[in-house]
């Protein structure tokens, strides 16, 4: 797989047979784009020719997990909330841009009102960006987050 890299392979009783867990956690801490590839039996799985076509909710275990990361994502600007500079430049990000680099966005402590103290930052793959070379504003459109709450 181009610029993929199998850094976490468990057996079908979650064993590690390759990788480490913890090469998954820091890819995907560093922003790496994630990939599962899971193995299973066909009989185990799928009926070709069931009569009936009703939906069945599964949860299952897969003979294989591999956890492929893409970690080729840099940094080139960060900013605190109010849009003052922590690193990087809007020059870095637009230039990167221009040569036509996929961009994600970091959202630290997203769902800091939901009464949890704990740090995190949420990594957003964009779609579709916009520089403005005059106003210096860059914009992208992503995807809607869904936040759920189970109770």
């Amino acid at each position: 797989m181009n610029g993929w890299n199998n850094v976490l392979e468990l057996d079908g009783d979650r064993s590690v047979t390759a990788g480490s867990p913890e090469a998954l956690r820091a890819a995907i801490r560093r922003g790496a784009d994630l990939r599962i590839y899971t193995e299973f039996r066909h009989n185990e799985h799928v009926a070709p020719g069931a009569p009936n076509g009703e939906i069945v909710r599964e949860v299952s275990d897969f003979e294989v997990f591999r956890y492929f990361v893409r970690d080729e994502w840099r940094e080139v600007l960060a900013h605190e909330a109010d849009g003052r500079l922590i690193r990087g430049s809007l020059d870095g990000l637009a230039d990167a841009f221009a040569a036509g680099a996929e961009i994600k966005v970091g959202i630290r402590r997203l769902c800091g009102d939901l009464g949890s103290d704990m740090d995190h930052e949420l990594l957003v793959h964009t779609g579709p960006g916009y520089y403005s070379t005059q106003r210096r504003i860059f914009c992208a459109g992503t995807q809607p987050l869904v936040r759920w709450f189970v109770r």
